[in-house]
């Protein structure tokens, strides 16, 4: 009996330490202010006639982690973002040109001390054919499918892809 309590805080400890978050799993923090390097290398529908694929452009963003959520700043504008395994997801949605919106998906992840790298997914959306919109259709909502209308953003114009990498100031 006593063999048996001695072995089962061992076990106990054992199956704890096994689950427990390493840092192998868990997103390094980006925290820090970080000179941005962004490529476009895609754009679908050339809605922004300023970029054009293969543009380069260099920004500051400044990023504040605090557990599993994080907040970007760059000129643009601020994104709120939270964990997604060992990466960084923000999302936010932006005034472009009335009546355009965009709206911004970056995926960022530490790959050394001072470097990181990732991808922005920029697309525009009318507003007027969104719910409550001066365009809405609620009998063309039934049949609107494939990522090209949404209730609350309208309907989608075009989209740019950018990679980035960045490095610590």
């Amino acid at each position: 009996m006593r063999r048996l309590a001695l072995a089962t805080p061992l076990v106990l400890a054992t199956l704890l330490a096994a689950t427990a978050p390493t840092p192998a799993r868990a997103a390094v923090s980006l925290t820090g202010t970080w000179t941005v390097t962004t490529r476009l290398v895609v754009a679908q529908e050339k809605i922004n006639p300023d970029y054009q694929v293969g543009d380069a452009r260099r920004e500051t963003w400044r990023i504040t982690t605090a557990g599993g959520r994080s907040t970007l700043r760059s000129p643009v504008g601020t994104v709120r973002g939270r964990r997604v395994g060992k990466a960084w997801a923000y999302d936010g949605v932006f005034p472009f040109a009335d009546p355009v919106v965009i709206k911004v998906h970056i995926v960022a992840r530490r790959f050394s001390a001072r470097g990181m790298r990732g991808t922005t997914e920029a697309s525009y959306w009318d507003v007027r054919y969104a719910r409550g919109g001066m365009l809405y259709d609620p009998g063309a909502e039934q049949g609107r499918a494939g990522g090209y209308w949404d209730p609350s953003l309208g309907l989608k114009l075009g989209l740019d892809a950018w990679s980035f990498r960045g490095t610590r100031r």
